[in-house]
């Protein structure tokens, strides 16, 4: 987040200053990965379904502006029957034309044998994104960032103060945090909640 929030105030014109305890690019970070899968279709959870829509939106926009693309396009199945709740959701959130019934699984996947009573169904929209490769390309286009590499010990986003973990304090007009998985530095809003983040 923090490298594309960066990217996103240099097209503004304005100075940044990133702080980070790690060089830009992959590593042991929350956005670090080979592979991460992107689909539209999630059950009961439709705001979650609407901002998957619009994020492959913003892919579209990163991937035109980088000159480069970090997606395939897989598509995902759906399988179960009519008592498939998870299932069953997804086809009444997703349009009219986002799914379709795949009359020979089989042939699009093979080796696949559905139980008795169940159908497959087809979303284009959904594939893997290949997180290490975004980051390598996100971090190539903001060579005109002022990078910092240490850690944030403290901030007052009242005086827009940061204070480093080497004991040096800097200034800025604005303080945007964003910490991934780590613990949020003293003084910002949301330093009392630790968030996490399971891969399965």
């Amino acid at each position: 987040m923090g490298l594309c929030i960066a990217r996103s105030l240099l097209d503004k014109g304005i100075q940044v200053t990133l702080i980070d305890p790690l060089p830009p690019g992959p590593g042991p970070r929350a956005s670090s990965d080979h592979i991460r899968l992107i689909r539209t279709p999630y059950g009961h959870q439709v705001g979650y379904q609407r901002m998957v829509h619009e994020a492959f939106g913003a892919w579209d926009r990163l991937w035109a502006e980088l000159g480069q693309v970090h997606y395939e396009q897989t598509g995902v199945l759906l399988i179960g029957d009519e008592e498939a709740a998870w299932v069953q959701a997804s086809l009444n959130n997703l349009g009219p034309h986002e799914a379709r019934l795949v009359e020979d699984p089989a042939g699009l996947v093979p080796g696949l044998e559905l139980k008795r009573g169940q159908s497959a169904w087809l979303v284009e929209e959904a594939g893997l994104l290949f997180a290490d490769e975004i980051l390598i390309a996100v971090a190539a286009s903001v060579q005109e960032v002022d990078f910092i590499q240490a850690s944030v010990a403290g901030i007052n986003a009242d005086r827009g103060d940061v204070r480093l973990d080497t004991g040096e304090t800097l200034h800025a007009d604005r303080v945007i945090v964003s910490s991934g998985a780590w613990p949020w530095p003293d003084g910002s809003p949301r330093a009392s909640r630790m968030p996490s983040r399971q891969t399965a």
